[in-house]
């Protein structure tokens, strides 16, 4: 499977599971400006009052530099990226985190 398709797949589920969520780019038009934000996680989910910052990766997938780098300062300042390399892995999180325990 390839990430595209993985990240289909999660669409889906976040959307049958009733989650409001927003994909983060590493880039992207703005007007007439490239907006750069490299190392960003996939996804960001809201329920409930609660979020969740999503990676997802196939399973021969790793973070480059730019991710591990942006990763650790979310850690720093309290927020914590979960890395998913499969659908299974990637429902196991998102449940958790329903349950308010991600």
């Amino acid at each position: 499977m390839t990430e595209t398709e993985l990240q289909k797949q999660c669409n889906e589920y976040l959307r049958t599971r009733g989650i409001h969520f927003f994909h983060l780019q590493a880039g992207g038009q703005h007007g007439n400006k490239r907006v750069q934000c490299g190392g960003l996680p996939d996804l960001l989910l809201w329920y409930r009052g609660q979020h969740c910052l999503i990676e997802l990766k196939t399973l021969t997938g790793k973070l480059n530099d730019k991710q591990r780098e942006e990763f650790k300062k979310f850690f720093a300042v309290g927020y914590v990226v979960y890395v998913c390399h499969s659908f299974e892995e990637f429902q196991c999180v998102v449940d958790e985190f329903m349950k308010g325990e991600a």
